[in-house]
């Protein structure tokens, strides 16, 4: 019995998400299910947030997705990524930068991505959550020394490499749904798929 409160909430907040994904107009007339990219940027450092206490290998279902933002230069952007912990039941926001899927179904070994590769259309929405690993904190830096859609610099990646100084953290906060500005316990991590979620 005590399951269903938290059941009707998560189906709630789904329904709020989704009436309100459906009210935004695109320019072209078609609506993909996506949020258009209107974000109000947030530093890092100054995102106030509750930390979750969510463990690294917990199972996690996506509700909600703010869209992505291609990492530049020394600006690296997380997404939000509202989730159901499967263990728990309880709502969490995931900040991530960067997304893990399995490199063949069922391996211990991974490929990462941008976060901006996400597609919910594809309805691959469970995951498991895990803590950055220094493997996922170096993907996300070449990420951010390649221009997307362009050529591979190599001296940029060799610089992504060599190059100490701190990388500029920065929050997405969708502007056209408020579930984004909501109070949820909240922690930074990689969020990695069994099946390709793009």
């Amino acid at each position: 019995m005590r399951q269903l409160p938290g059941a009707l909430t998560f189906l709630l907040l789904l329904l709020l998400l989704f009436t309100r994904c459906a009210s935004h107009n695109h320019d072209d007339g078609h609506y993909d299910g996506s949020l258009a990219a209107d974000y109000t940027v947030v530093p890092m450092t100054q995102y106030k947030f509750e930390p979750s206490g969510i463990k690294t290998g917990s199972a996690v279902s996506i509700f909600a997705f703010t869209g992505g933002k291609t990492s530049k230069e020394k600006k690296l952007y997380y997404s939000q990524f509202l989730v159901v912990d499967k263990t728990t039941g309880d709502t969490i926001r995931i900040l991530a930068a960067a997304i893990g899927v399995d490199s063949v179904p069922g391996s211990e070994h991974e490929i990462y991505t941008t976060v901006g590769m996400f597609d919910g259309q594809k309805k691959i929405l469970d995951a498991t959550f895990e803590e950055p690993s220094d493997n996922q904190r170096l993907m996300t830096d070449l990420a951010a020394s390649i221009e997307a859609g362009g050529d591979v610099d190599l001296n940029k990646v060799t610089a992504a490499f060599t190059d100490t100084t701190k990388k500029e953290e920065y929050v997405l906060i969708n502007k056209n749904a408020d579930i984004f500005t909501r109070k949820y316990k909240t922690a930074k991590g990689v969020l990695r798929f069994r099946d390709q979620p793009w």
